[in-house]
């Protein structure tokens, strides 16, 4: 008889515990997550402070010669040029360049009307000079050739100028390869200058002493 009573009760207790229940967690969905930001180098306290590198987007530009600055960064009318403190640094300078496809009619980054219909090319070639605002002479100017549109340009290195105030970078000598594209095997240079009525655009990245590299 208490055999029989020993098998109940073990059977009404395990009768009472409860099935285990498996939870699986829920997935989050990687596209809605923020933009991972440059992180400072607890080992670098110079990195505190510092803000991703500057990316000047559509920068719409008239043709020129050789000695013509297309566009200036003492000038332009692009957003967030307005602050020329952005442009000031001791050691670090680096550019690279995105060339854009034409823009057509509209405005320059001047102000100055573009009245021509977009020209076909699909490469550009700059030359980028950088300058204290005070003068005008070059500490450095550099070359970005065969810059492809929409493909960014290998970064280059620039010695900044000495100065106590802001420096200025300047665009010039604009050349396209639109009587290649446009009219192959007829004669014409692969590379022309760009036509004064002309506009063109690109996009200027920078990397200075307050901001992450590249």
């Amino acid at each position: 008889m208490k055999l029989i009573l020993l098998i109940i009760t073990l059977s009404c207790l395990a009768s009472c515990v409860p099935e285990s229940t498996i939870i699986t967690p829920p997935i989050g969905d990687p596209g809605t997550l923020p933009p991972v930001l440059p992180t400072p180098d607890p080992e670098d306290p110079g990195d505190y402070g510092k803000v991703p590198y500057y990316s000047f987007q559509s920068l719409i530009a008239h043709g020129g010669s050789s000695s013509t600055v297309i566009w200036s960064s003492a000038t332009s009318t692009a957003p967030h040029i307005d602050d020329q403190n952005i442009f000031r640094t001791d050691v670090m300078l680096k550019l690279r360049i995105i060339a854009k496809s034409s823009p057509g009619k509209g405005t320059d980054s001047t102000g100055v009307s573009c009245d021509y219909y977009a020209m076909n090319y699909s490469a550009l070639k700059l030359k980028v000079g950088v300058r204290a605002q005070t003068s005008s002479t070059y500490s450095d100017i550099r070359d970005f050739a065969d810059l492809r549109v929409g493909v960014t340009s290998e970064t280059v290195t620039f010695r900044p100028p000495v100065t106590t105030g802001s420096f200025v970078v300047d665009v010039l000598a604009p050349q396209w390869d639109w009587y290649a594209i446009n009219y192959p095997n007829s004669g014409y240079p692969d590379w022309v200058p760009v036509f004064d009525p002309d506009c063109i655009e690109f996009e200027l990245q920078m990397v200075t002493d307050s901001t992450f590299d590249f």
